[in-house]
């Protein structure tokens, strides 16, 4: 098996065995890498939306008292419905994030049982 007329063939095998695994290797890498930036994408923009969530949620806060009052006036009368409906609005931020993370959990979930089944 291993002598001089073989070495030939004997070298071109190992040579292709190591550079299927080195391909293997880079695109799992490669795979490595895109889930990782993927994942840190995904969860800047979550921790910074609930973030943001509960900033602009303490700056209306300090505002009500101000547009409670303002809305006594006539000029101002809607200054707090205005302020309700944006204070509403930024307290269904969490709930709509926490609905997406959900989904994403669900397809997450899905796509690595159909994985697991495949092999």
């Amino acid at each position: 098996m291993y002598n001089v007329e073989n070495l030939g063939n004997t070298i071109n095998n190992y040579a292709q065995r190591a550079a299927v695994a080195a391909e293997t290797k880079v695109s799992e890498w490669i795979n490595d890498i895109i889930r990782f930036i993927g994942e840190l994408i995904f969860q800047m923009s979550y921790y910074g939306i609930l973030v943001a969530q509960r900033i602009f949620m303490a700056i209306m806060m300090i505002f009500c008292p101000i547009m409670f009052s303002l809305s006594l006036a006539p000029p101002w009368s809607s200054a707090w419905s205005q302020w309700m409906s944006k204070f509403l609005s930024l307290s269904l931020w969490g709930f709509v994030t926490y609905m997406c993370i959900y989904y994403i959990d669900f397809i997450l979930l899905y796509n690595l049982q159909q994985d697991m089944i495949a092999y």
